[in-house]
């Protein structure tokens, strides 16, 4: 009976990495295609609605 390695990962963190990863990428794209004040916009909405999570856990 062989034993399966176990990897330094949690489940939440592949999660995360996975999220990470797909922002990365929407980001990418979308970067040669909104213009600036978009982008402020948008980022500006992820802070506020990440820091609502954070303070709320």
């Amino acid at each position: 009976m062989s034993k399966k390695k176990k990897s330094g990962c949690k489940k939440g963190e592949i999660e995360l990495f996975g999220l990470l990863l797909l922002v990365i990428g929407v980001v990418t794209i979308c970067a040669f295609i909104l213009p600036s004040k978009i982008w402020l916009i948008i980022l500006s909405g992820l802070m506020i609605f990440f820091g609502y999570k954070l303070f709320n856990c």
